[in-house]
């Protein structure tokens, strides 16, 4: 299973965190008021935010930990396939295990979102094996520890983003904020133009911000075909 992208392609049969909806919001999100030149992706799944960091910084090296061994062996199958190879490398290794004596400029994550692993998919219960479930849930790595373990490995400059159910983002950015680091902006997604917002992707730093900004995205028009907003910021990546 291959998903292709404009300069890139995704390996994704083996890795539980597979190519979606959300991994491509956050890629073609990923931002910064400086220059990146190192940057982390927690929890890399299949490696597709790393690849699209890789394609967007083109001067940035870029690391990615992964504690699933399928995923992990998909990542770096999928980084050494990339254009990108020299400047991407997996560890396979756990946030909470992972040693370094580097600074990250940027880290981005898609954390696991829930709390336990009896959740709903819209309507319905996701029909995903007993292992994605538990990468998927906090029983491997809850919000205070992502926020924990982020905060070393910043630079004093350094943005910090995730893509978080819309309903999570007070309790994460409290969290945060205790920790030092602080929301300094917030875009926040919906499916449809008539469908409420569910998913929010956050930009915290490590100095308070002047001015909190935010934004929202459209996915589908009522249609099902891609929202302008959203073919417009994908328009780097997707053939």
């Amino acid at each position: 299973m291959i998903f292709r992208f404009k300069q890139f392609e995704v390996k994704h049969s083996d890795s539980l965190l597979k190519v979606n909806t959300d991994a491509v919001l956050l890629g073609a999100l990923l931002s910064s008021n400086y220059a990146i030149k190192r940057a982390l992706d927690i929890g890399t799944g299949c490696g597709i935010i790393a690849l699209m960091a890789a394609q967007k910084f083109t001067d940035a090296t870029i690391d990615a930990i992964e504690i699933d061994d399928m995923s992990f062996q998909e990542a770096s199958y999928n980084f050494k396939s990339s254009p990108f190879s020299n400047r991407l490398q997996a560890f396979h290794s756990a946030l909470q295990d992972f040693i370094t004596i580097n600074k990250y400029d940027l880290v981005f994550s898609n954390p696991p979102f829930f709390e336990t692993p009896d959740f709903s998919k819209g309507k319905n219960k996701q029909d995903i094996s007993l292992e994605r479930k538990k990468y998927a849930t906090q029983f491997t790595l809850n919000f205070d520890e992502l926020i924990q373990f982020t905060l070393p490995l910043l630079a004093p400059k350094g943005i910090f983003m995730v893509i978080l159910p819309k309903d999570a983002v007070l309790n994460f950015t409290q969290k945060a904020a205790v920790n030092g680091l602080f929301l300094s902006k917030e875009v926040d997604i919906r499916s449809k133009p008539d469908q409420d917002f569910k998913r929010s992707v956050l930009c915290l730093e490590m100095q308070p911000p002047i001015k909190q900004t935010q934004d929202q995205i459209t996915i589908y028009n009522k249609d099902g075909t891609r929202h302008s907003q959203y073919a417009s910021l994908t328009s780097e990546y997707y053939l």
